[in-house]
This record gives C-alpha cells, sequence and structure tokens, in this order.
C-alpha cells in the first residue's frame, strides 16, 4: 500500500507580498509616534491640492497664530502621519529580501522605482524648507512575472490612497496614482541602494541601519514552508509575532549606538 502526501499549495505572488508588508508596517511601529499637536490647513497658490501645515508637539513653543480657527484634520491626513516620507527607506530596507524572494519563488524581477505621484493633500511640517511644497517622487517596487507588472507600495497611506490597494497592475496605478501631466512621471532607475547608506546613519538616530540589519535576520527566519500549511489569518499571525518580537526595541539600540 502506498501512501501519498499532498503538499500544501504554492503561496500567490500577492500572499508572499503580503508577509514582507506585514514585516515592514512591524517595523514602522517601532519608530516613535508622530506626535501631532495641530494641524492647519495653509493657503499655497502654487499647489493644486489642499496643504496641510503640521505642528508637532516640541513646536508648541511657537504655536499657530490664530488657535481658534483651527479644527480637526480629515482622518485621512491623520492616517498618513506613520508612514509620511518613508518610501526610500521601505524600498532600502526591503530591496534585497523581497527581490531575492520573488525571484527564487515566481522566476519574477523587481526594479525600485520612482513615480510622480496624484496626491490627494500635501503635508508639510512648520520647520521644513521650500522644497516640501514640491510634488514629491515616490519610491515603490515594480515587480514582474510572466509578462505582468504590478505595483508594490509599503506607504501609500501618506497619500490617503487606500490602504487596500498596496498591490495593484501597472495600467490601475498610472490611470489613479501617477501625475502625468507635468514632465517625466516615471524613473526606473536604476537606484543604487548604497546611495541612501549615509543617509541611513544620520537619519531618526540610525534608526535604519538597525531596522535593515533586523528586517535581515527576520526574513532569514521566516520558515516559508511552514507558513504555505497554514492557513491565511493564522499565516499572517504567525509573522506578525515574529516581527512585533524582532523590532522590539530597535529604535532604542540605534540610540545607544549613536550616542558612542
Amino acid at each position: 500500500m502506498t501512501t501519498t502526501t499532498t503538499l500544501p499549495p504554492q503561496l500567490s505572488l500577492r500572499e508572499v507580498l503580503r508577509i514582507y508588508l506585514l514585516c515592514f508596517d512591524a517595523l514602522v511601529e517601532a519608530l516613535p509616534p508622530y506626535l501631532l499637536a495641530y494641524a492647519v490647513p495653509w493657503p499655497c497658490e502654487d499647489v493644486s491640492v489642499p496643504v496641510w501645515m503640521l505642528w508637532e508637539v516640541y513646536d508648541l513653543w511657537d504655536p499657530p497664530a490664530d488657535l481658534h480657527s483651527i479644527t480637526f484634520p480629515p482622518a485621512e491626513v491623520v492616517g498618513a502621519l506613520p508612514k509620511l516620507n518613508l518610501c526610500d527607506w521601505f524600498c532600502w530596507v526591503m530591496v534585497e529580501e523581497v527581490g531575492n524572494k520573488v525571484e527564487e519563488l515566481f522566476g519574477a524581477s523587481m526594479r525600485w522605482i520612482r513615480l510622480r505621484p496624484r496626491v490627494n493633500f500635501l503635508l508639510v511640517r512648520r520647520d521644513g524648507g521650500p522644497d516640501q511644497f514640491e510634488l514629491p517622487a515616490h519610491s515603490v517596487f515594480s515587480v514582474k512575472a510572466e509578462g505582468t507588472e504590478v505595483i508594490f507600495d509599503g506607504t501609500l497611506q501618506q497619500f490617503g490612497w487606500d490602504s487596500e490597494s498596496w498591490l495593484q497592475p501597472w495600467d490601475e496605478v498610472l490611470e489613479a496614482k501617477v501625475e502625468t501631466r507635468e514632465g517625466p512621471f516615471r524613473d526606473d532607475g536604476p537606484i543604487n541602494p548604497e546611495a541612501l547608506n549615509d543617509s541611513a546613519t544620520r537619519c531618526d538616530d540610525g534608526f535604519w541601519v538597525v531596522a535593515k540589519e533586523r528586517m535581515r535576520d527576520l526574513c532569514v527566519g521566516l520558515n516559508w514552508e511552514e507558513l504555505r500549511s497554514l492557513e491565511e489569518v493564522e499565516r499572517l499571525e504567525r509573522v506578525k509575532k515574529q516581527a512585533d518580537e524582532k523590532f522590539a526595541g530597535t529604535y532604542e539600540e540605534a540610540l545607544e549606538r549613536s550616542r558612542r
């Protein structure tokens, strides 16, 4: 009598990328929270979308001139803060881990590209420079497999976009999220991750250097055969637990290193 063993089905590209997105989300949670004090509508004739000027708690010594005019910002503005300006760091931390895995599992190619986003609003800091009023470039991953291109976006919430649209075909992204009216709207690089190495040691007290080290360790420790055998909810819960444990104390370690 022969016993046959049924192997669990291979994870889809979306399921694999969802795991990496969950890992990055856990990493973002290890950053100190953005302590918003005020968000004030800001007139700017050169910008075609609503502009919100942000005051953080440490800015309270110099509050907005007319406190009575302050209203609560829309939920999408508040929801944008945790990942505000983190798209380059998303790609810098994840490019090798994600790129190697999608090539291994699907024979897919992945490229770090930059788009000109069609934003719903612009968030600027009270202590920021004039360049923050310019339309930003947005870093994402282009993943190509079997003749199809999809865009993997780990920080789309910063523009008020639907968080469930983190993985979309390029044609849909181009139609709904890319500003095509002014100049080049897509830069396929190549983008050299090493160009951010120096910035990583200075930005956020060196958080991203430690983050990349820990992300590599986390990804090496993922048991993909085991993850294949689990139902989606259990699989994501398992990865979330691993990621939370791995990134606990990341900022504190970076701060300690910066003080040596």
